[in-house]
């Protein structure tokens, strides 16, 4: 199962869409195996979306910590 087919309906029930860039930063955080900081989440997520800018991830980080997801 790819992290889309896994995290979309709930982000859905959140009221939050399976956006690219929430995508590569679920990826990230669901294969790094551990604990990251929002800095090494960035240079993750980066190598599947480039365009990914940090603030973003700040936000995303925030609005899934804010929904509990």
């Amino acid at each position: 199962m790819t992290c889309a087919i896994n995290y979309a309906p709930r982000l859905r029930a959140q009221g939050l869409r399976m956006t690219p860039q929430r995508m590569a930063i679920l990826h990230a955080l669901h294969h790094s195996g551990g604990h990251l900081s929002p800095t090494q989440v960035y240079n993750l997520a980066r190598k599947e979306f480039p365009s990914l800018t940090e603030p973003t991830v700040y936000r995303t980080l925030e609005d899934l910590a804010e929904k509990k997801f």
